[in-house]
């Protein structure tokens, strides 16, 4: 082997210097960076199943003012027919009132729709915020000082609120 230029003292302290610095990695760098993604993925998945029963509550009172206006509009009909019978004059002042209560339910179904929705979707923005601000915490933590953390942190949760406030 001296006639190929191998020394096998020198090969074996490499070999053990590179499988020392594959555990440091590994130790170090791998499990850290595996936690980060981890949480994100989680955070991810919760957004994901809160937007999901977002949209099945949405659904749900989209259905309720659907029931409603279905509603009304049978109580106008029957109103309607009411009048009919009862005088051919008043039967027009009759249906406007019943539409007009009509549009006031509807109105109002899409009133309370938006401020839960609006409520919920605060919610989500606040939950989106602080995760992120947790998350880029952790994986800034360690590489920036704290003063440069706070202003990647803060800048970073004003994008998300602006880019929120767009929608």
């Amino acid at each position: 082997m001296e006639k190929l230029g191998i020394n096998f003292v020198t090969l074996a302290a490499q070999i053990f210097n590179i499988a020392l610095l594959l555990v440091v990695f590994k130790k170090f760098l791998y499990k850290p960076i595996l936690a980060v993604l981890e949480r994100r993925q989680k955070l991810i998945e919760d957004n994901i199943r809160l937007q999901e029963r977002l949209e099945a509550k949405l659904e749900g009172l989209e259905e309720k003012e659907k029931q409603v206006i279905r509603n009304a509009k049978l109580s106008a009909n029957k109103i309607a027919e009411e009048v009919r019978v009862q005088a051919k004059v008043s039967a027009s002042e009759v249906i406007a009132a019943a539409r007009g209560e009509a549009m006031n339910i509807r109105n109002q179904a899409k009133e309370e729709l938006k401020r839960e929705l609006a409520a919920e979707r605060e919610k989500l923005e606040e939950t989106i915020a602080k995760k992120t601000t947790e998350i880029a915490n952790a994986a800034l933590g360690k590489l920036l000082d704290e003063k440069t953390r706070l202003r990647v942190t803060e800048k970073q949760v004003e994008q998300f609120v602006n880019r929120s406030n767009r929608t």
